[in-house]
């Protein structure tokens, strides 16, 4: 028996025993039609992209922070670089290890239904790739993330040669099997200038990346005539005071509004714990109110899942 036929033989014998055990084990009730294919996290976040039109990719630092974004009905998350870092009580240095990067994203993909984007920063060589594209996958994360820049201490120092990151490009796509979208983020700005820049964008986009991010951010003027060069979505961080229609004026699809969820709460946080430590009182911070009270009460048990809890913990006599 040749190679071809034995595989074909292990296949299609798997695939009746498979059949024989799902007919022996599971009820009718458990067997769920397949008229239509249900449209994954995956496909929504290809779908937005594909779009063109400006939607936002709002930077989350946990699981809650991510079910409050789901909550108020945004589009997608990302998992970024500064959140794992600060997880790990480190700064934004690339000092996190791959599985550190990749374990921070999993948790969120797999506690929310909102596309979820992982900022994965140096995926390693193209071998790398693939097996980071594969462990994502699995995790239901619908997009990675990296960079091609190079540095120590938070400094892009060098660039990874374009044909290089082409060939971490290829292997993302080779390794793919559920869509999970590539983005790039293109540093070599403040080393290689603008025209050079944006070509390696270019090749990137020809190899198959889909999404392209500049870091540092160009001026948004520049990017209608980026635009007509990359033929990829543009993806750009925005701050505070940078909205939408900025974006759509500029034709960037995807809006990362980075760590500021993260900044906002910290900045909370060590309000709180200054006026404490200075009046020995918590009642400004707190609004005068318990804590956490401005929060209404079924927007807290949507984000803890109380209800859905409850529910299994009655089907199975809990308590």
């Amino acid at each position: 028996m040749s190679e071809t036929s034995r595989r074909e033989f292990f296949k299609a014998a798997g695939a009746a025993a498979t059949g024989v055990l799902a007919s022996t084990t599971a009820s009718p009730a458990a067997i769920e039609p397949q008229t239509q294919r249900v449209s994954t996290n995956a496909d929504r976040f290809r779908d937005l992209v594909q779009k063109r039109e400006p939607f936002e990719c709002i930077s989350v630092s946990d699981v809650l922070s991510a079910r409050m974004v789901q909550l108020m009905g945004f589009r997608s998350v990302v998992a970024g670089g500064v959140p794992m870092a600060e997880f790990q009580g480190l700064p934004d240095w690339g000092l996190t290890t791959i599985d550190e990067r990749i374990n921070f994203a999993t948790h969120i993909a797999e506690n929310v239904e909102l596309p979820t984007v992982a900022d994965i920063d140096d995926p390693g060589d193209p071998l790398s790739v693939y097996r980071v594209v594969k462990k994502l996958e699995r995790s239901g994360i619908v997009s990675m993330h990296f960079g091609d820049g190079n540095g120590v201490m938070g400094r892009v120092t060098s660039i990874t040669p374009a044909n290089e990151m082409i060939d971490k490009i290829h292997a993302a796509l080779d390794a793919r099997s559920a869509g999970i979208l590539i983005s790039i983020r293109c540093q070599s700005l403040m080393l290689e200038g603008m025209e050079k820049t944006v070509a390696r964008a270019a090749a990137y986009a020809e190899a198959g990346a889909e999404a392209i991010q500049f870091t540092p951010t160009p001026s948004f003027n520049d990017f209608p005539r980026i635009s007509d060069t990359v033929k990829a979505a543009l993806a750009a961080a925005f701050g505070a005071q940078e909205s939408l229609s900025l974006a759509k004026q500029s034709r960037i699809t995807v809006v990362r509004y980075m760590s500021l969820l993260d900044n906002i709460a910290q900045s909370a946080a060590y309000d709180a714990l200054m006026e404490f430590k200075n009046t020995g009182m918590w009642a400004k911070s707190s609004r005068g109110q318990r804590l956490g009270s401005t929060i209404p009460a079924d927007f807290r048990a949507k984000m803890l899942q109380t209800d859905e809890q409850t529910r299994r913990g009655n089907k199975h006599n809990v308590g």
